[in-house]
């Protein structure tokens, strides 16, 4: 991953991400680096969400998974179209693989009461 990748993550700029670090070069981290993330940070949950999908096409279905819901949880309460997105996504993951599907309809039903456009 790049210093602007793993900045994006969290909800920071990548500047900042460099100064907390000391990195003078951007483009110059290694992997295994180990990053100093400044304690207010969190992954975005936008972020969250919208890499999950990466992650399904990779087939990385238990990684994508752990993103959404990490990602309806994180989102503010009037942040409702996203969150609508996102547990219409986590039901998608769930039905695709025949797995939860009462748990599917809930969160379908759930999300098109926050939602109803999509």
């Amino acid at each position: 991953e790049s210093l602007g990748t793993i900045a994006r993550k969290y909800g920071l700029r990548q500047g900042d991400l460099a100064v907390a670090n000391n990195i003078t070069d951007p483009g110059k981290i290694t992997a295994g680096q180990v990053l100093t993330i400044p304690a207010a940070a969190k992954p975005a949950p936008a972020f969250l969400s919208e890499s999950a999908e990466a992650l399904i096409d990779e087939k990385r279905l238990p990684a994508a998974e752990e993103r959404l819901r990490k990602a309806i949880k994180a989102f503010p309460p009037d942040a409702k179209k996203e969150t609508a997105l996102t547990l219409r996504r986590l039901a998608g993951l769930w039905e695709s693989q025949g797995k939860n599907a009462d748990a599917a309809s809930a969160l379908r039903k759930r999300a098109d009461a926050m939602d109803p456009k999509q």
